[in-house]
């Protein structure tokens, strides 16, 4: 230890940083704090991504094997047999954990159980961990030992890993992707979670590779994912990257990856608060699926499109053009397909000032969601059906609407909805005599979404600055201000037990009406 260290606030993120990069590792933390005699925290933290040079020096009477990090992983790199290195070699081209199906698809065994053997001798001669609890069972490599075996990989031999690699994550991608939007969704949601740091890397070694048309074809699997778990900058600038190096107008992809990657673009552009660029991008992917024959996708895209338009420009044409875009779902789409094109033609007439024809269309999205196991489109159709009996001063059907909508999106683990749901309960808290619990939510809101770039009064300026609004406005400015700080500290569960707690309890007062689009 230097004389006078002390861990203080001044190097306290650093040092952080250095303990997580080295995993927590003794020898190597010690190896890393023997630097600073020469270095700062900052440096050294820094100075990690070459760590086999920076901690190059131990303690003079520890065995020659721990003087050096590369020599103590090299010791035991030597005592594997040939099996087991290649296997360290080939599954250190993981950014995060792995399973056993995914450890065999880059090593090229013909399966999972062929393996089995050399894994456990990593895990045994602890170059591997199993991650507790796991089901199934996913392992992880130090960040130490990884670079040690990547180092010792052939560049030959690196490709060939990075290739199998990238054919393994869109295997496993597209396998549940066209179960996203039914019963399945939370169980594979969670799996793609699991994934996500070997999605992340694909997409760089894809571009390294000189392959964009991967990553478009990963965005048209992962886009509805992204979608749901708020990855929505990641995903707009995986998918814009890929246009904008391939050659239009079909970029190098057949017509149905195109159509669902531009589809998957235009949803995070209105996420991010730019229905413009939305419609934009569902707007061609309608064209791509009309000229591909693809019928269902084009009539679910035209729906799409209509209601981002209408958010920029309210036309009363668009009541049509949503009515339209439903009798095409009805009849050449899928019963997902459907509910969405349902709850999008109810959104369009709430906008249009027309409620009962609303409510009708919100509540046959219900109906059918229901009935084909897609969630999100159910919680949505009831977020938009709380909203109109806010609007008729029927605060019990907007309590039995938020209780279904909060069900729906916490069995999937959403994000982005879930937190215009919490958004919206903040809403009918006000509106039911618990201003000061609205802006906790709201504060809540502005915290969790600011973590991951998304905020529902960004990607709804009218309706989410609204309910706002009528928080704000029920609240002395210094109680608004509080309870926006005391929400910035919520968790998710505690933001849960409270929006339950407004959406049980019935109306202890009168309370302002939220007034119609």
């Amino acid at each position: 230890m230097i004389e006078g260290w002390a861990l203080d606030d001044r190097v306290r993120e650093p040092v952080r940083r250095i303990c997580a990069d080295l995993d927590g590792i003794p020898l190597a933390v010690e190896l890393a704090a023997a630097q600073l005699r020469m270095l700062s925290e900052q440096q050294i933290a820094d100075g990690l991504a070459d760590r086999f040079t920076l901690l190059a020096g131990g303690a003079r009477t520890a065995p020659p094997r721990q003087r050096r990090l590369a020599d103590t992983i090299d010791w035991s790199y030597r005592l594997l047999d040939p099996d087991e290195a290649r296997l360290l070699r080939d599954i250190a081209v993981f950014a995060g954990s792995f399973d056993i199906d995914a450890a065999a698809a880059v090593h090229g065994a013909a399966t999972p159980m062929a393996v089995l053997q050399p894994l456990t001798g990593l895990v045994r001669r602890s170059l591997l961990r199993v991650q507790p609890a796991s089901s199934p069972r996913r392992y992880r490599m130090l960040q130490s030992i990884r670079e040690f075996a990547l180092a010792h990989c052939e560049s030959d031999e690196l490709e060939r890993v990075r290739a199998a690699h990238r054919r393994c994550v869109l295997e496993r991608s597209r396998a549940v992707a066209d179960h996203l939007r039914d019963a399945r969704s939370a169980q594979l949601m969670d799996a793609l979670s699991a994934d996500v740091a070997e999605h992340r890397s694909a997409i760089v070694s894809a571009f390294g590779a000189g392959e964009p048309e991967y990553v478009l074809r990963l965005a048209a699997a992962l886009h509805w994912f992204w979608y749901r778990r708020g990855l929505i900058e990641e995903g707009i600038a995986a998918i814009t990257g890929a246009l904008a190096v391939t050659e239009p107008p079909w970029h190098g992809v057949d017509a149905a990856t195109l159509s669902h990657a531009l589809g998957g673009l235009g949803g995070l552009h209105y996420l991010s608060g730019d229905p413009r660029q939305g419609a934009a991008a569902t707007g061609r992917a309608t064209q791509v699926a009309v000229e591909a024959g693809d019928l269902d996708t084009a009539a679910w895209m035209r729906s799409w499109t209509t209601y981002m338009g209408a958010m920029v420009d309210p036309a009363p044409e668009a009541v049509a053009a949503a009515a339209s875009a439903v009798a095409g779902v009805r009849l050449d789409g899928r019963p997902w397909q459907l509910a969405e094109a349902l709850m999008i033609e109810g959104m369009i007439l709430r906008f249009a000032n027309r409620p009962d024809a609303a409510r009708a269309a919100l509540r046959e999205a219900v109906a059918v969601a229901e009935r084909c196991g897609h969630r999100w489109s159910g919680a949505s159709a009831s977020w938009t059906l709380a909203r109109c009996a806010l609007e008729a001063g029927e605060d019990a059907e907007a309590r039995t609407a938020l209780r279904t909508m909060q069900t729906a999106l916490e069995l999937d683990g959403d994000v982005t909805s879930w937190l215009v749901m919490v958004q919206s309960a903040a809403a009918l808290a006000a509106h039911s005599g618990r201003a000061a619990d609205g802006a906790r939510l709201l504060g809540a809101v502005r915290a969790l979404g600011g973590r991951i770039g998304f905020l529902p009064e960004v990607m709804d300026p009218v309706d989410a600055a609204r309910e706002a609004a009528a928080v704000r406005s029920a609240l002395p400015a210094t109680e608004f201000e509080a309870g926006l700080t005391a929400g910035a500290s919520m968790t998710r569960a505690e933001v849960n037990d409270l929006v339950s707690a407004i959406g049980a309890e019935p109306a202890s007062g009168a309370g302002r009406e939220l007034s119609s689009r």
